[in-house]
């Protein structure tokens, strides 16, 4: 599944990532410009713990 979420920190949302059992395998930071802004990214790859 892929989910685009801005709305929050991306330390929060690996927390509540892993509150509803999923395991983070990794989490990749990534700019890009948008006009003239930078605009952050968080590439989370999870996976549901059994």
């Amino acid at each position: 599944m892929r989910v685009f979420i801005n709305t929050m920190p991306t330390e929060d949302l690996v927390q509540l990532l892993r509150e509803a059992g999923f395991s983070v395998v990794s989490t990749e930071l990534e700019s890009q410009l948008e006009g003239d802004r930078p605009i952050d990214y968080a590439w989370i790859v999870a996976e549901k713990t059994r």
